[in-house]
């Protein structure tokens, strides 16, 4: 939404409702200048942060499951997240089955970073060009965040598709430091993959695995000047999900908060600054 990327996928029946979400390391709440706006979010957020609210109230201000199913007709709401309640395993089957299926009906290719020249229609439909049932593959073992899949996420790293790689690396951001054993593969990524867009997802998990020196640096000159507004983008919302590793370029965030082309571009790297500066509160 606008400055702000997240994807999640969904599907429902008469009574339940499955959600899929494919960026879980990412808050529910994630800023949006737009909402922000309004005093409502701004005073749920000062509540969270001051400790005062309660599970379910605490809960749009933290990471996501992977899954989450709801019976509609005892909770409306969507409140209590029944995805491991054995008693609901057929309907759980049968919902990622129907998701699934549809994901791959009508080619979804929101799996393809934004800016991307796979992005289109056509392009996207071109033989060979984005192997949908392997890009689901991998990032349904990305969003399980478990430590033992980072050799198959290591694996989609060197496949010779770029929404596959991508994939791969951002299965290694949602790992945080227990992606670490591939840092060596993520810096061949970052030093040689022709897509930008893995380059940028390779350099988020580094950091994230405490390896900063040259990631940070590399997502501030791509903030800097790449010619796509939507690389831009995605560099100064890598910089935001580093948190504090991306300090020592904050001068960069804002002098991008002030001079880039793009608005959109402009807002993120202003609230990114914010945040490092310590005027905002950092929730990731």
């Amino acid at each position: 939404m606008d400055e702000t990327y997240d994807m999640q996928r969904t599907v429902r029946d008469r009574r339940y409702r499955y959600v899929r979400n494919y960026l879980p390391h990412l808050v529910y709440g994630q800023h949006v200048v737009y909402g922000w706006r309004q005093a409502g979010y701004r005073d749920w957020q000062d509540l969270y942060v001051g400790g005062e609210l309660d599970e379910t109230q605490s809960r749009f201000w933290r990471q996501k499951p992977a899954e989450e199913l709801y019976d509609l007709a005892q909770d409306p709401d969507e409140v209590r997240n029944l995805i491991d309640d054995p008693a609901l395993r057929a309907v759980r089957a049968r919902l990622r089955r129907a998701l699934d299926a549809h994901l791959l009906e009508t080619h979804d290719n929101g799996f393809i970073p934004e800016g991307s020249p796979l992005e289109g229609y056509d392009a996207s439909r071109a033989p060979g060009a984005y192997p949908l049932p392997e890009v689901l593959a991998v990032a349904g073992t990305a969003i399980r965040r478990a430590p033992e899949n980072l050799p198959r996420l290591v694996t989609a790293m060197r496949h010779g598709n770029e929404v596959v790689r991508y994939w791969g690396a951002l299965g290694a951001v949602m790992l945080d430091a227990g992606a670490e054993p591939a840092a060596d593969t993520l810096g061949h990524l970052l030093a040689h993959d022709p897509s930008v867009h893995v380059r940028i997802v390779a350099a988020e998990a580094l950091a994230r695995a405490g390896r900063t020196e040259h990631s940070v640096p590399w997502l501030a000159d791509t903030l800097a000047h790449h010619g796509h507004h939507r690389v831009r983008l995605q560099a100064v919302g890598a910089l935001r999900n580093i948190g504090g590793g991306a300090r020592p370029v904050l001068p960069r965030i804002e002098q991008a908060a002030v001079q880039d082309t793009d608005g959109q571009v402009r807002t993120k790297a202003a609230h990114t600054a914010a945040v490092l500066r310590g005027e905002q509160p950092d929730i990731r």
